[in-house]
């Protein structure tokens, strides 16, 4: 298992660091984290801290791993009825999975909310474009 390269402990992570030193360095030293978010943090992946930072640094306001009464949601912007997934390959090559994720965004679709589902290699590969395009769709869900 490779190495932290802040602190040195082991990290599963493609960023290159643990999930501590990331949140060390990707949260903003003025925002007050309180202990339901830092949970929160400890079981998103690397790549939905890192677009919810993003968007959170756009003044898009997120929520982390939010508990819908069904399922977490990977990320959450409440005030515009926006949920996004970031999705592995397994939820593209297996198909019990894939139908599993087309009930789920057919159940909030009912309840008024658009699932927008990103894999992670587009977060990995095209990052600013997709957030990019995130905050447009946020900008269109205000008009």
């Amino acid at each position: 298992m490779p190495e932290c390269i802040e602190c040195g402990k082991p990290t599963r992570y493609k960023n290159g660091t643990c999930r501590s030193c990331y949140n060390k360095t990707h949260i903003k030293s003025e925002v007050v984290i309180t202990n339901k978010e830092l949970k929160a943090r400890s079981k998103s992946t690397p790549q939905a801290l890192k677009v919810s930072d993003a968007l959170r640094d756009h003044d898009v306001k997120t929520l982390l791993e939010l508990w819908d009464g069904h399922k977490h949601i990977d990320i959450a912007i409440p005030e515009h009825k926006i949920n996004i997934e970031i999705d592995g390959l397994q939820h593209n090559t297996k198909p019990k999975q894939a139908l599993a994720d087309l009930k789920r965004t057919f159940y909030s679709y009912k309840k008024g909310y658009f699932t927008l589902r990103i894999p992670n290699s587009l977060v990995e590969n095209n990052f600013e474009e997709c957030i990019e395009l995130i905050i447009e769709m946020v900008k269109c869900k205000n008009e």
